[in-house]
Parts: structure tokens; sequence; C-alpha cells
């Protein structure tokens, strides 16, 4: 069997999130079924000498979130993604939202529009933040490009993109590579690969 790089399995259900986390950053158990998320708190990355934004560098895991993200399966890094395939927008505090691309929604202190011919999701908290969001690569995911704080600073978010062949299917491994402020750059990531071994 032939190492499988995305740790998609039959149960990954098309990467549907079982749990919406509310705005609340923690680690739980849902008693029914024993699947667990998890919460790893990191040090922030801030951006314009102090003067923001903040982008919180925990890391979540979920168990039916393949290895999308690059950082192992069931992880990622808490930035707010839309798919486009199952019209979900997740939030980087974790609250989930219904959003057909090219419609606009006003829920909950959250205010989403389109741009640019529907290529651009615009993403504005009642705090002042804004996240602009592009899809990634060829891929129907959207990740956050520009993250823009309540006194206008703002943070540009560069990410790798590779495509995975399993099973006939196109998937796409979406790795986040670097931030960076207006005077420099705050964090570079480089991922190693562990090994890439057939199995027998």
């Amino acid at each position: 069997m032939t190492h499988n790089i995305m740790g998609i399995d039959p149960c990954d259900a098309q990467n549907q999130a079982i749990f919406n986390t509310t705005a609340q950053k923690r680690t739980f158990v849902d008693i029914r079924t024993g699947l667990f998320e998890a919460y790893i708190p990191l040090p922030s990355v801030t951006g314009n000498a102090g003067r923001g934004p903040v982008v919180d560098m925990g890391l979540f895991y979920s168990p039916v979130v393949n290895n999308q993200a690059g950082v192992g399966d069931g992880w990622s890094f808490a930035f707010t993604t839309y798919d486009e395939g199952n019209s979900k927008l997740t939030l980087h505090t974790g609250e989930i939202l219904s959003v057909k691309k090219g419609e606009g929604l006003n829920v909950s202190g959250v205010l989403i529009t389109w741009a640019d011919d529907k290529k651009t999701l615009s993403v504005l908290r009642k705090d002042g933040r804004e996240e602009k969001l592009k899809a990634a690569g060829e891929s129907k995911i959207y990740v956050p490009e520009t993250i823009i704080g309540d006194t206008f600073n703002e943070l540009s978010i560069t990410w790798n993109v590779e495509k995975q062949q399993l099973n006939n299917v196109t998937h796409y491994q979406i790795k986040l590579a670097g931030i960076k402020d207006s005077e420099r750059e705050l964090l570079s990531v480089n991922y190693t690969a562990s090994y890439n071994k057939d199995f027998d």
C-alpha cells in the first residue's frame, strides 16, 4: 500500500466538521462518540511593532480533518478558511458558518462580502479585524492573504499549495509558508518530509 500523505481514509466524510467549537479554544471530548478536539496554544505573531494585528499560532486537532495543512493528520493552524465545495466558512475563532459563494452574510458580529468577481472573500468582525481570503492555487479552499487590524495595520500571509493524487482524485495540501508586515518577515515555515516509503 502506498503512503497516503493526505491522511484520508473512508471515515473522512469529505472533511465535514462534526464539531462547532463556538468561540472557545479548548480541548473537548464528545461523550456520545468519544471523538475529541484538542487545542495546543503556541505563541502568537504580532505585526507592525506590536500594533497588530495578532495571529494566534495555536494548533487545533479534529479527528475528521485530514492532513490538508501539512502538519499531521487532524492538525491545523487557527486561520479562517472557506471551503467552496461544502459552502462552509470556518472562522479563526472556531465558529462555522454556511456561506454560498457570491452571497453576503451579516450574522453574530460577522460581515461577509465578496469582491473581484467573487474571487476575494472578505470577513469583517465587529472588533475591526478584517480578513481577505482567496482560493489557494487551483483548490476550492480559500485562505487569508491579508489580515487587517482595527488600526488598519495589516499582515500578508503566503501559502504553499501541493497537489496530491489519491484514488484518481486530486486533493490539495495547503501549507502556511510565511507571515510578514510592512517592515519585516515575522514567520517563515519550513516543512520536512518524514518519509515517502511504500508499504507492502
